[in-house]
Protein backbone atom coordinates (compact mmCIF):
# COMPACT_ATOMS: atom_id res chain seq x y z
CA UNK A 1 0.00 0.00 0.00
CA UNK A 2 2.67 2.25 -0.40
CA UNK A 3 3.94 2.13 -4.24
CA UNK A 4 2.00 5.46 -5.72
CA UNK A 5 -0.82 4.61 -8.43
CA UNK A 6 1.75 5.77 -11.05
CA UNK A 7 4.62 3.15 -10.19
CA UNK A 8 1.64 0.60 -10.76
CA UNK A 9 0.96 1.61 -13.46
CA UNK A 10 4.17 1.73 -15.11
CA UNK A 11 4.52 -1.54 -13.82
CA UNK A 12 1.82 -2.88 -15.66
CA UNK A 13 3.21 -1.66 -18.54
CA UNK A 14 6.20 -3.40 -18.68
CA UNK A 15 4.72 -6.23 -18.13
CA UNK A 16 1.89 -6.18 -20.19
CA UNK A 17 4.84 -6.61 -22.71
CA UNK A 18 6.31 -9.71 -21.71
CA UNK A 19 2.61 -11.13 -21.24
CA UNK A 20 1.97 -10.01 -24.78
CA UNK A 21 5.01 -11.86 -26.20
CA UNK A 22 4.41 -15.09 -24.18
CA UNK A 23 1.23 -15.30 -25.68
CA UNK A 24 2.24 -14.79 -29.26
CA UNK A 25 5.01 -17.80 -28.46
CA UNK A 26 2.67 -19.71 -27.19
CA UNK A 27 -0.10 -19.12 -29.95
CA UNK A 28 2.61 -19.10 -32.65
CA UNK A 29 4.34 -22.49 -31.23
CA UNK A 30 1.16 -23.95 -30.04
CA UNK A 31 3.17 -25.15 -26.64
CA UNK A 32 -0.36 -26.53 -24.55
CA UNK A 33 1.37 -29.19 -23.06
CA UNK A 34 4.70 -29.97 -22.29
CA UNK A 35 6.50 -33.18 -23.12
CA UNK A 36 8.73 -34.32 -19.82
CA UNK A 37 7.57 -33.33 -16.05
CA UNK A 38 10.41 -32.08 -14.77
CA UNK A 39 12.09 -28.96 -14.17
CA UNK A 40 14.80 -29.79 -16.74
CA UNK A 41 12.29 -31.46 -19.69
CA UNK A 42 10.25 -28.00 -19.35
CA UNK A 43 13.45 -25.74 -19.33
CA UNK A 44 14.42 -27.24 -22.25
CA UNK A 45 11.40 -27.46 -24.02
CA UNK A 46 10.65 -23.68 -23.21
CA UNK A 47 14.00 -22.66 -24.55
CA UNK A 48 13.90 -24.56 -27.48
CA UNK A 49 10.50 -23.06 -28.26
CA UNK A 50 12.51 -19.51 -28.08
CA UNK A 51 15.00 -20.38 -30.05
CA UNK A 52 13.17 -21.83 -32.89
CA UNK A 53 10.63 -18.68 -32.46
CA UNK A 54 13.91 -16.21 -32.53
CA UNK A 55 15.18 -17.77 -35.39
CA UNK A 56 12.11 -17.73 -37.52
CA UNK A 57 11.76 -14.43 -36.64
CA UNK A 58 15.47 -13.82 -37.79
CA UNK A 59 14.57 -15.18 -41.02
CA UNK A 60 11.43 -12.75 -41.20
CA UNK A 61 12.77 -9.85 -41.13
CA UNK A 62 15.96 -10.87 -43.36
CA UNK A 63 13.80 -12.01 -45.83
CA UNK A 64 11.69 -8.40 -45.33
CA UNK A 65 8.20 -10.31 -45.45
CA UNK A 66 5.53 -8.55 -45.70
CA UNK A 67 2.73 -10.72 -44.48
CA UNK A 68 1.85 -10.94 -40.58
CA UNK A 69 4.52 -13.76 -38.55
CA UNK A 70 1.91 -16.45 -38.42
CA UNK A 71 1.77 -16.72 -41.71
CA UNK A 72 5.14 -16.73 -42.17
CA UNK A 73 5.53 -19.63 -39.29
CA UNK A 74 2.99 -21.60 -41.70
CA UNK A 75 4.78 -21.54 -44.78
CA UNK A 76 7.99 -22.84 -42.83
Amino acid sequence: MEWAASSICDLYRCRWGIETFFKEIKQTLQIRTFVGFSRSAIEWQIWSALLTYLLMRIMACQSEWKRDFKHFFTLM
